[in-house]
């Protein structure tokens, strides 16, 4: 509903027509100079020098100093309204009252309409009012001045009134009617700088505008409600921020409700993108931010987000540039990849770790080769392979069953794995056999007291569920790789191994063996197990 009051209700369209007033103001400088120079005419014409200066020549300078030091202000609109009055009452002196000369006010009142201000046609109407009555009753008592060209004073001032008022009655509704049009072309234009410049905010039109509605206005505002829409049906989370301050200018609900930033969208616009997550994780992202780079990037990281939940999340960022000439934006879209990568995380667990006993498993430790021989390699990065085979497994298994069998292969891991070296990585190949890789070493000394103490840790009893105790031993074998060889493979380092493993069993088990050069012409029996000499041919 409008404000009651009329001035008060006007006065909240200035702000909007500050630019039309300003303009106004210059033009008005211009049509006083060419209205003394009119004046100055009818001095020639009428020898009344007197009035001209008096009159004409400071309201044209007082218009002049009021355009320049309060440009576009009401103080100034006003003075200019009565300064054409001024020059219309000056111009019916001049002319001795002659009747035609009280027509410059209509079209000096019309003029006026370039303020689109209302209030400017009142205190023009107002002020030749009082110039006619005032001066107008003084010359009907004998004043030297020159209103009316009758002497009948009351009856000329009725008529005055009277045909004048219909005209400034126009003159405020046409000054009304294009008040409204200004403002809403400085709407449409601010509206449409706004949606240019990315910034959505829900309000930006003023909720009051009365009277018929610009059918460009409408058609602005539709545009930016229909982004509005769009933005907030996106299910996707989505953030737009502006670059040269990081001002969120806009955001959709599934951000505020994915991220627990806050429920209301609106009360994240404005904000700056850093002031809704932590310094840590803005650190983290500034540079992906202020990179311009490809049209789309994607950065995914870890956050924890300001949110009611202490946890870690998932979360990758996808960053679309948006720049024009009027806006430099960043339109961010978030995914919460939390679940998606605890879900990845098991299955890369499934594939690569042993179920049983939580050790890496053969594809794992193919893996594990594969790099280690690349290191070595590129920078000759030695490593060592231990491969180790339970000793009376079997019995056990056969004796007290497949429970406790995998009560003591989960205990061997475990005491493999509390017993590790720095940077040791331990996997269970298959059934009872397990290898352990040591990486930087090439010292066969040290890797064979290093698998004996595992042997004798594996040696320690076991209890069982049943509460019996069960022992058993293990046999090693070990394969330095210190020197770059042909055809060194994953397969071929665990084939070395295996011989030297047997080696050690065939030498009475519960110890350690270490692969050389002339076990390169021995290979292992598949069916005994007895290591023998390759087959010649």
């Amino acid at each position: 509903m409008p404000e009651l009051n009329p001035f008060r209700y006007e006065r909240q369209f200035d702000a909007y027509l500050t630019g039309y007033r300003k303009s106004a103001d210059a033009t008005m400088v211009g049509t006083n100079i060419f209205l003394f120079i009119i004046s100055f005419a009818f001095a020639i014409w009428s020898g009344e020098w007197l009035s001209v200066f008096l009159i004409g020549l400071p309201t044209l300078l007082l218009s002049m100093l009021l355009a320049r030091a309060a440009n576009g202000y009401l103080i100034t609109r006003l003075f200019m309204g009565c300064a054409f009055m001024g020059f219309t009452g000056l111009f019916v002196h001049l002319a001795h009252g002659d009747i035609e000369a009280h027509f410059t006010a209509f079209g000096l009142i019309a003029i006026l309409l370039y303020y689109r201000d209302w209030r400017v046609i009142a205190a023009a109407t107002i002020f030749i009012y009082l110039h006619h009555l005032v001066l107008g009753l003084g010359q009907t008592y004998g004043l030297a001045v020159y209103v009316f060209d009758n002497p009948s004073f009351w009856a000329t001032f009725g008529l005055h009134v009277a045909y004048f008022l219909p005209f400034v009655g126009m003159m405020g509704y046409l000054a009304i009617a294009l008040r409204r049009e200004g403002y809403q072309n400085q709407l449409v234009i601010e509206l449409s700088n706004k949606v240019a410049q990315g910034d959505l905010r829900p309000s930006v039109v003023q909720p009051d505008v009365v009277g018929p509605r610009h059918a460009l206005l409408d058609s602005v505002t539709l545009m930016h409600d229909r982004i509005l829409q769009l933005l907030a049906m996106i299910p996707a989370p989505v953030i737009v921020v502006r670059k040269s301050d990081h001002m969120v200018v806009n955001v959709n609900d599934a951000w505020a409700s994915e991220f627990n930033i806050d429920p209301n969208p609106k009360m994240i616009i404005g904000r700056r993108f850093p002031d809704l997550i932590s310094q840590t994780n803005f650190d983290l992202i500034k540079s992906f931010l202020e990179t311009d780079g490809a049209p789309v990037e994607t950065f995914p990281m870890v956050f924890d987000w300001k949110s009611p939940e202490d946890r870690k999340r998932q979360v990758e960022l996808r960053k679309i540039d948006y720049t024009t000439d009027l806006s430099d934006l960043m339109i961010i879209v978030g995914s919460d990849l939390t679940e998606q990568h605890r879900a990845e995380t098991q299955l890369r667990e499934i594939a690569y770790t042993d179920m049983l006993t939580s050790a890496a498993n053969r594809n794992s430790l193919h893996i594990k080769l594969d790099e280690a021989v690349r290191n070595l390699e590129t920078d000759y990065k030695p490593f060592a392979v231990i491969l180790f085979d339970l000793d009376g497994f079997k019995q056990v298994n056969d004796t007290h069953g497949h429970d406790a069998g995998d009560l003591v292969l989960k205990t061997v891991v475990q005491r493999m794995m509390r017993t590790l070296e720095h940077r040791a990585f331990v996997a269970r190949l298959g059934g009872d056999e397990f290898v352990v890789v040591l990486e930087d070493t090439d010292n066969s000394e040290h890797c064979l007291r290093y698998a004996e103490y595992l042997i004798r840790q594996i040696e320690y009893p076991v209890r069982l569920q049943s509460f019996e105790e069960v022992s058993i031993s293990a046999s090693a074998g070990i394969r330095i790789c210190a020197a770059l060889e042909e055809d060194l493979s994953a397969s071929t380092i665990l084939k070395a191994a295996d011989i030297a493993l047997y080696r050690a069993k065939a030498a009475g088990k519960a110890g350690a063996v270490v692969y050389s050069e002339d076990d390169a012409d021995l290979e292992r029996c598949p069916e005994t197990g007895v290591v023998i000499p390759l087959k010649s041919g």
